[in-house]
């Protein structure tokens, strides 16, 4: 699999935490996931910034993926992905409104893309909401800016996907993170 630009990487993350509007700031935390996605085969993003026809719901990627070709955990084909560039960790309300987004759009799965990491400790905050949303049937993967630094190809994106699917499932909830 290709490598990942390590400077056009760098640059990326390093963007993420320059002043701007909500707006702004989400965006550049898509560029980065498209970054990441880019030489995956049989992935790729099929909307971004999209409502639901209530304009209740903002998903802010869509990626969909071949499951067999992409090597991807997820057993749903389109996958909504949350990105929360905010400097705060990201917390149980922010966590739940997601896991109901996934849930409305007929999913199980999601990918929430967090600069700051889950709010609270392993059996508080954020990661007690994840729990939360895995009781619900409702798997969200959560990976953070430190996990991309420390990526080299996509085949670790891939690699790190699959582990925080597994951690989820077997540990109902995230030690690494």
């Amino acid at each position: 699999m290709t490598a990942y630009d390590a400077t056009r990487l760098c640059d990326l993350v390093a963007a993420l935490s320059a002043p701007g509007s909500t707006t702004a700031r989400g965006r550049r935390l898509q560029d980065l996931l498209a970054f990441l996605i880019e030489p995956l085969h049989g992935v790729k993003i099929t909307d971004e910034n999209i409502y639901n026809i209530g304009r209740t719901e903002e998903k802010d990627v869509w990626l969909r993926h071949a499951r067999e070709a992409a090597g991807m955990p997820f057993d749903d084909r389109d996958v909504p992905v949350e990105c929360k560039n905010e400097k705060t960790r990201t917390g149980p309300t922010d966590i739940a409104w997601f896991g109901e987004k996934i849930r409305n759009s007929g999913g199980r799965d999601g990918l929430l893309l967090t600069v700051a990491g889950l709010s609270g400790r392993r059996q508080s905050g954020g990661h007690e909401e994840i729990r939360n949303q895995l009781k619900k049937g409702t798997r969200i993967v959560v990976i953070t800016t430190d996990d991309v630094l420390s990526l080299h190809e996509g085949a670790d994106f891939l690699e790190l996907l699959q582990i925080r699917h597994a951690e989820l499932r077997h540990r109902q909830g995230y030690r690494t993170i």
